[in-house]
């Protein structure tokens, strides 16, 4: 359908409003109508028949249409008032052309969704990486590693804009130049965790930020595993890069299981609690073990996915080995990257020194030193401290 109508949107918030009409009969409902003001109109027929809609439901939503002229009312004057933190213009609904393709398919997609950035974000072939908030180097390092090839072939990244993981996914995509969406367990307005808000600022302009809850609604634990099946729902694959035995993140591989998507876990060590999850996950064969990005592009490719977007032929080939292999050898490095790569030069360094060292640059220092590391120019020490990588002869 074309762009809803200010009617249509109050006529939608009345058909949410009914209770025991949630996510999949909405679904249902306007598979079988095409449209909310359809859907009321249709309740004054007898006919109307969909799987789940019994005679209480009915019946409310006849209430709901009596009072149909009092409600488009009360919405128009919402979604038109000056400063409202609803508007039309930042909210997308099933199932307007502009609502995510993969997300259409899934049981239950949201019947909103808020957005800040470009939606055009979500045309091209995506993949989610998630995984713990206390994630370790190695984890961190992958997520970025993964995120950063990914984005270079075109892929979209998303993720959750929590710590660990799910920072570091986006980070790799931002510093590839490429796009990243982050979909948020709070609304669009409690950009949450609130370190992270200049990072959502970021994604922003190179992609952008989702919500299914209003504006002004609060970071609430049950929002999380709720919003999981957004992040697999948009994606055509996701990674789980670390993950304990009960986590999050294992909510959205069973959500992208449900949905019938490909799941891939990055195996960890045996004595590390964060492998735990991921480590079953290959165990049980619930996942594919990952052991490259260029893994994860041949399988987009073979199945059609990349065909019409503007990603090489062969993933295998030269230039992303040439990334994977030679990171940005003959490119000069920005100059956070050269002055961290010179303080190192003489000897390893705590955190704290070279930060002191640099003039104390912020949350950007971590995003480098973590770059560094994907590029095999520094590794990380006991004790938060970091070296050089020695070269030998050739390279």
């Amino acid at each position: 359908m074309g762009k809803p109508s200010k009617n249509e949107w109050a006529a939608r918030f009345a058909l949410d409003s009914v209770p025991g009409i949630g996510c999949r009969l909405q679904k249902r409902l306007f598979d079988a109508y095409g449209s909310a003001e359809a859907i009321l109109s249709a309740s004054r027929s007898p006919k109307m028949k969909v799987d789940g809609m019994g005679k209480a439901k009915v019946l409310a939503l006849r209430r709901i249409e009596a009072d149909r002229p009092v409600l488009e009312g009360h919405a128009f004057s919402r979604l038109s008032s000056p400063g409202s933190a609803i508007s039309v213009d930042s909210m997308i609904g099933y199932p307007d052309a502009e609502y995510a393709k993969m997300l259409k398919e899934i049981d239950d997609p949201p019947p909103f969704l808020w957005f800040k950035g470009d939606l055009a974000s979500l045309v091209a072939p995506c993949v989610a990486i998630v995984g713990t908030r206390r994630a370790s180097d190695y984890g961190r390092r992958t997520a970025y590693r993964l995120a950063f090839d990914l984005a270079t072939a075109g892929v979209t990244v998303v993720s959750g804009l929590a710590y660990g993981i799910d920072r570091a996914a986006h980070e790799g995509a931002l510093d590839a130049g490429g796009l990243t969406v982050a979909v948020l367990g709070s609304g669009l307005g409690q950009v949450y965790p609130r370190g992270h808000r200049s990072l959502a600022s970021k994604i922003t302009e190179s992609g952008c930020l989702l919500s299914e809850f209003g504006p002004d609604t609060l970071p609430e634990p049950q929002h999380f595993p709720q919003r999981n099946r957004i992040i697999s729902g948009l994606s055509n694959a996701t990674i789980v890069v670390e993950a304990f035995e009960k986590a999050g993140a294992l909510i959205t591989a069973g959500f992208c299981i449900d949905q019938k998507r490909e799941l891939y876990a990055v195996p960890g060590r045996i004595d590390e609690e964060t492998s735990r999850g991921t480590n079953a996950l290959i165990a049980s064969c619930a996942a594919q073990l990952l052991f490259s990005s260029a893994q994860v592009l041949v399988d987009l490719e073979g199945t059609k996915v990349l065909a019409h977007h503007q990603v090489e032929k062969d993933p295998l080939g030269q230039r992303l080995k040439h990334q994977m292999i030679e990171p940005h050898a003959s490119i000069p490095r920005p100059k956070m990257e050269q002055d961290i790569l010179d303080t190192l030069m003489a000897s390893s360094k705590h955190i704290d020194d070279l930060d002191a060292a640099l003039e104390f640059p912020g949350p950007e220092l971590w995003s480098t030193i973590l770059k560094l590391e994907c590029d095999g120019e520094i590794r990380a020490l006991e004790g938060n401290r970091y070296e050089r990588v020695k070269r030998g002869l050739f390279g």
